[in-house]
This record gives C-alpha cells, structure tokens and sequence, in this order.
C-alpha cells in the first residue's frame, strides 16, 4: 500500500473517530446522570407516564406546550416498549448520543464543499467537545433534545441531496422528523427554498418540494402561532420595533458572554465586539486567497447566529428567554463562526512562513486551543454536577417496581405506581386502571355481546 493510499484511508477514517471522540467526552460528562438516570423535569412527567399510559402509534404527533415534539413523543413510544429496567437508561443515553452526533455532524465529508480542509472543520467540531455548550438538560434529557434536533437541522439543511433517489428519500424522511421536532424549525426553511429553486434533478427538486410543503404543514399543524408573544398586544410597528432591539441586545450578549466572557463590565463592550464578529465574518467571505470557508457558510452561520433568537424573541418576548436552552442554537453558531474567524487569521499568518510538514495544521490547532482554554478557565469542559443520588434511587427503584408488577399482571394494564422525588424535580406516576378497559372495550367485536 502506497502512502497516498494510506493517507487516504486515514482520511475515510477520521469522521468516524472524530465522532468516537467526541462521543466520548460527551458521556464523559454526563457519566453520573447516565450511570443513574434521574429523568428529570417532563422526561418523567410529560414523557414517560404519558407514553406509558397512551401508547398509540397516533400519539408520535401529540401536541405538547403548544407544538408537535417528534422526536421527544418518538423516544418516548419507544422507551415504554423496552424492558422496564432499561427505559430509564435509553430516555438519557438517545439525547446523549444524539448532543454527541450534532457537536460531529460538521465534520463530515459532505461540508468540505463549504469548508474544504478537514482539520479545520474538525476543530470545528472539538470545540463543541473542549468549550461545551449547555447545561446538562441539553445533552442528557429527552424532552430537551429538540434543541439539537433544531441545530442539527440547521446543519443538514445545508447539503444537497444525495444523487441516489432511495438514499435520497431516507435523507428527507431525517431532515422531515428534525422539523416536526421544534416549534422554531421553519428557521430553516430559507435553505430548503433555495436549494428547490437550484436543483436541476427532478427527482430531487420533487423531494425538496415536499420538504417545503412538510415545513408549511409543520407551521399550519404543528404549531399554535396566535400564542406568540409577537401576535399580541402593542400594533404591528410598535412590536416590530421592540422585536428588533430585543433580538439585537439578546443576540450580542449572548455571543459575547459565551465566546468573550473576559470582557469589561460595560454596555457598550457586546454591542462592539459583535459588531467586530460580522466585520471578521463578512472578510473571510470576501477574501479571495487563502480563503478557509466559502461565502456561503459564513452567510449562513450570521444567519443562524439571528434567526433563532429573534424568533424565540418573537414567541417568548413577554415570558422570559432566560433559560439557557434559548440560546444553544445561536451560540453554538456563534461558537462555529468565531473558530473559522480564528482560522482564518491565523491562515493569513502563517501563509508567510515556510510550507513545511505540520505548518498548515497549525491555524486549526490554535483556534482550539483557544477553545480549550476557555473551556477550562470557565470549567465548561468538566464533567456536569449537581447529581442527585436520592432521586436516581427513587426512579431505580420505581422501575423495579414496575418490572414486577408488569409480570404480576402480565403486561402493563392494571397498574398504578408513583415515584416521588425531591429537590424541586418532578415527580411522576402512572395509572393504566382505567386507560386499559377503556382500549379494550373500543376494541371488543360488537358480535361477542351477544
């Protein structure tokens, strides 16, 4: 085997292990909640008992909090149908796995038409991994994992389809489950047309069709408009006005305190390096050598760095967007577009000095290092607290509990359990006493009556 062919093999090698690795420091992380699960806040709640005691396949489109959550209602069915034991483990270790896939996908070979050198792409990726975004609810709980639904559909949405028409058709089916996974999906509707109005193939631009016709029905049915903040109160102006600046001071704030949390104390100090972000991301589009990142993928990471929070704004304005979640899609953008800025400087850089071995691996290894200070100076990197040992008994033994009383009765019809915790979580319980009789007598033949 020559050396080009090794290097090459490498190559087809390195996504793979760049998802391994990241994988790895991502349960790393949430090692004590997946080792004791504690399904905390609507996982137990809203998800589990939910499902445990309405398991219709109908159910996958149920409308929670004023949307269709997919992929929380799709684990959730799925959970109640594995042994009792297991459920609690699968409801942590799926939105893990799924935080850990979303902090890789950029790495993958499909985005060197946006990004063309690997390691750069990968550096990328790891600063996901060494400045982790989000706390542990964003990575470890089902009902939460919409938040990496949405930016991993912001990611996808990017590549063209796949030429082969059944590969094709599966890519479409993951990109429609993406967007009937948040209320907030229509986001990427943007890339969607323009891919429908670029394509030539027609089998393709049919599939994009229906992807545009899947975002318009994910607004129309899968979500209630009129509850947004936005669409009350104040005339159209007024509120359009209040839109703008709320989403302006939110956004560069945000961007500031997570990329630049070594700032002055003062007002004007986010405002002014957000302006300098765009300044930055703006010439490495229009550099025209040396250039590490397309046009393209800068315009879309300004996007997806706005887009999001101004419409939670638009959504939430008169309910608080304080909670973290709010703002992991645009800060991990922001993170991604700050690391290609990095780069690119540094590019500009050693472009002058001697081409030898090593020399262009050095833009990427210093944008992560960067990184991987900030991630240990702000100690994002270690491994998440706040465990609570006394409920993750309480969910243990309350799955115990169902194991038998599930062979006791023979199935899950007739059994009533509750699981108490403490420290301001949720507790939750399951009734399937009545739900049982009433599914059997919907399905009884009428002619057995008589």
């Amino acid at each position: 085997m020559t050396t080009a062919q090794k290097l090459a093999k490498l190559r087809a090698w390195a996504w793979p292990l760049l998802i391994l690795l990241i994988t790895a420091v991502t349960v790393f992380r949430a090692y004590d909640f997946l080792r004791a699960p504690e399904l905390r806040a609507e996982d137990g709640k809203k998800v589990f008992s939910f499902f445990y005691e309405h398991r219709e396949w109908p159910r996958l489109f149920r409308v929670k909090a004023g949307y269709v959550p997919f992929l929380p209602n799709l684990l959730g069915l799925i959970s109640v149908r594995l042994p009792p034991r297991a459920t609690p483990y699968f409801l942590a270790i799926a939105p893990t796995l799924l935080a850990a896939f979303t902090a890789s996908v950029f790495g993958a070979p499909a985005f060197r038409r946006f990004v063309p050198k690997d390691s750069v792409r990968y550096a990328v990726c790891l600063s996901f991994a060494v400045a982790p975004i989000g706390p542990m609810l964003t990575t470890s709980n089902t009902d939460y994992s919409i938040w990496n639904a949405l930016t991993l559909l912001l990611w996808l949405v990017l590549l063209p389809l796949p030429r082969n028409k059944l590969t094709s058709v599966l890519f479409a089916c993951a990109l429609s489950v993406l967007i009937w996974s948040h209320p907030l999906s229509v986001v990427a509707l943007p890339a969607t047309l323009v891919w429908l109005w670029r394509e030539r193939a027609w089998f393709q631009r049919c599939v994009h069709a229906l992807l545009v016709a899947c975002q318009g029905a994910h607004v129309w049915l899968g979500t209630r408009a009129g509850d947004a903040s936005f669409a009350k109160g104040a005339g159209p102006w007024k509120r359009l006005d209040e839109l703008a600046s709320v989403t302006l001071r939110q956004v560069c704030r945000d961007v500031v305190d997570h990329v630049f949390p070594w700032g002055p104390n003062a007002a004007w100090f986010p405002y002014a390096m957000t302006l300098l972000i765009a300044v930055a991301l703006l010439s490495c589009a229009l550099l025209r050598k040396g250039r590490v990142a397309s046009g393209v993928i800068c315009a879309w990471l300004a996007y997806a760095i706005v887009a999001p929070t101004a419409l939670i704004v638009f959504a939430r304005a008169e309910h608080g967007i304080a909670a973290s979640r709010y703002h992991y899609v645009s800060n991990t953008f922001a993170q991604a577009a700050v690391c290609l800025i990095l780069v690119q400087l540094v590019v500009l850089v050693v472009r002058r000095l001697p081409q030898r071995t090593g020399v262009e691996l050095l833009p990427a290894l210093a944008a992560l290092a960067y990184f991987g200070y900030l991630g240990v100076s702000t100690e994002r990197i270690a491994a998440f607290t706040g465990a609570n040992a006394s409920n993750a008994q309480a969910v243990q033994r309350f799955f115990e509990q169902l194991a038998e009383e599930e062979r006791t009765h023979g199935g899950h019809c007739g059994i009533h359990l509750r699981c108490q915790k403490h420290g301001g979580d949720w507790s939750f319980a399951i009734d399937t006493r009545g739900s049982c009789e009433s599914s059997a007598d919907s399905a009884r033949d009428p002619e057995l009556d008589h």
